[in-house]
């Protein structure tokens, strides 16, 4: 995969841009630091962020008149820039909003970043079985893969290795999107749904100039 140039987003708290020298793994997941130790670190590795959004959870809230009450907690996915490394990170505000402290949620290797404005299902997004039927489901609504990656997790003689796929999905119109782990025999897990969603200038540049991951 090509390089990846280096990555700032417009809007929200954290959309600054984190890019450094290139270092192995030096975050874990649950790891929370402050908004700015986390940046540092980030940067340290030189990782950027390739999308931002907002993790929306959904609460029961009958004194309102909707029923409902949505909570925002800012939720991006950041990539070292060959895609080696890279982390699924979240504030505990709405991205447009500083957040106070940002956690590891998830840490990430083998980061690919697809096209997800073009059309079509690559073999790539295809894992077998009812995970198969979930992306071809989602390509008629005009959702697609635009990130897949590997989940990293510490082995107990402290070892990196690698657990299930991650595939994050996203509309480009309606700028939501969601997160899935591919569990096993091949079943869709849905870990995060995010709205005010969008990619980096830089990553939109990435994507218009290579075509996005192969």
């Amino acid at each position: 995969m090509s390089v990846l140039p280096k990555i700032c987003v417009g809007a929200g708290a954290f959309a600054a841009s984190l890019y450094a020298s290139s270092a192995a793994f030096a975050l874990e997941p649950k790891q929370c630091l402050s908004l700015d130790k986390m940046k540092a670190a980030l940067a340290a590795e030189g990782q950027s962020i390739l999308i931002i959004g907002d993790r929306k959870v959904i609460n029961d809230a009958p004194e309102l008149e909707t029923g409902v009450r949505v909570t925002r907690y800012m939720n991006a996915v950041t990539s070292n820039a060959d895609f080696t490394v890279g982390y699924q990170i979240e504030g505990d505000l709405p991205r447009v909003e500083k957040s106070a402290n940002v956690c590891v949620r998830a840490k990430l290797a083998n980061i690919r970043l697809y096209d997800a404005r073009k059309p079509g299902t690559r073999k790539a997004f295809l894992f077998g079985g009812k995970f198969d039927a979930e992306v071809r489901e989602k390509e008629t609504a005009g959702t697609r893969p635009v990130i897949i990656a590997d989940t990293v997790h510490t082995a107990s003689d402290g070892t990196q290795q690698h657990g299930l796929p991650m595939v994050m999905f996203w509309h480009p119109k309606g700028h939501s999107a969601t997160i899935y782990a591919v569990g096993v025999g091949n079943e869709p897990r849905l870990l995060v749904f995010m709205g005010d969603t969008e990619l980096s200038a830089s990553a939109v540049k990435w994507l218009d100039q290579t075509g996005g991951a192969r």
